[in-house]
């Protein structure tokens, strides 16, 4: 495995979003739970992103959770091999040492990787974000997501999750894999040209130099409507580097649930069928679910009512 260095190589909606998100990276709020890092056993050892050397003694707590971090612990008890049809290549992965207060966009012109690839490899959400010292990122070798095979996993769902057809995972050599059985948990793959999954909550993006708001909607998958109305700009036009927005996992808005709101309530305000937000999976709430007063609610479509007049 390569080491590269551094040198080398509405107005309240806005403040409601604002709030859900910092509750959200505190690990409480609506959509809290607990993100256990993913650290597969066997010869593939995926290990959070953490300092290394003498910024280990500085470097502050972990970086923000991927969307999904759902792999248990599975260090202590490594599911056995044998009887597989394959047993696949180990995939290789480079390693890249961070310099004081380089960004994933800094890593991602020095590798040649694109920012989506190292995000989702790293578990980290903003490209913008200046990172410690001596930060250990890990290096896909192509372009796409790194995923870590987890049990009941199938070619085709993680090429369902991914957006790619199955012929670009079997079709990738490193992987060594041609049928679902040939899977190994916990095991890396690459999904070449694969898209980060639909995320399940709000993040906080950095504006860079450079950017707009189109390419900012874009990268993350929303029309651009959907950030103007959560962050409450008064024109689209006037972002400016270093600026915090809110990003919503889908486009539509966020709100607050205040004494008196029903589903039905806020989907005749927001334009959607009441079906829209129930059947939205982290509002939690089914076809029996009931509003809870100071609950935030995702209404995926929702736009303003028109001006009256």
């Amino acid at each position: 495995m390569a080491v590269l260095r551094a040198g080398r190589w509405r107005v309240g909606l806005h403040g409601l979003v604002l709030a859900f998100a910092i509750a959200t990276a505190a690990g409480s709020g609506f959509w809290a739970r607990e993100l256990p890092v993913q650290r597969p056993g066997g010869t593939d050892q995926i290990v959070s992103v953490a300092p290394a050397g003498p910024a280990a003694q500085q470097a502050p707590g972990p970086l923000l959770a991927a969307p999904d971090s759902t792999v248990a612990d599975v260090m202590n008890g490594y599911l056995s091999t044998g009887g597989l049809a394959v047993t696949p290549d180990v995939l290789q992965t480079d390693t890249y040492i961070t310099a004081d207060g380089e960004t994933i966009y800094d890593v991602a012109q020095a590798t040649g990787r694109s920012p989506e690839t190292l995000l989702w490899a790293n578990n980290l959400v903003d490209p913008g974000k200046p990172l410690p010292e001596g930060i250990q990122l890990r290096i896909p070798p192509v372009d796409g997501m790194l995923h870590v095979v987890r049990e009941g996993d199938t070619l085709e769902s993680i090429a369902a999750r991914y957006q790619v057809d199955v012929s670009a995972i079997t079709g990738y050599a490193p992987n060594g894999v041609q049928y679902s059985t040939d899977l190994v948990p916990y095991r890396l793959l690459m999904v070449p040209g694969g898209k980060m999954p639909s995320r399940d909550r709000v993040i906080m993006y950095t504006v860079q130099e450079g950017d707009t708001l189109w390419r900012i909607a874009e990268r993350f998958g929303l029309q651009t409507k959907t950030i103007t109305l959560a962050n409450s700009l008064p024109d689209p036009e006037l972002i400016h580097p270093g600026q915090q927005l809110a990003i919503l996992p889908t486009d539509g808005v966020m709100v607050q649930v205040k004494e008196g709101d029903t589903v039905e309530s806020l989907a005749e305000y927001w334009g959607v069928d009441p079906q829209v937000i129930r059947d939205y999976p982290m509002n939690g709430l089914g076809e029996n679910g009931v509003l809870r007063v100071g609950q935030y609610v995702m209404i995926p479509g929702g736009e303003p009512p028109p001006p009256p007049g």
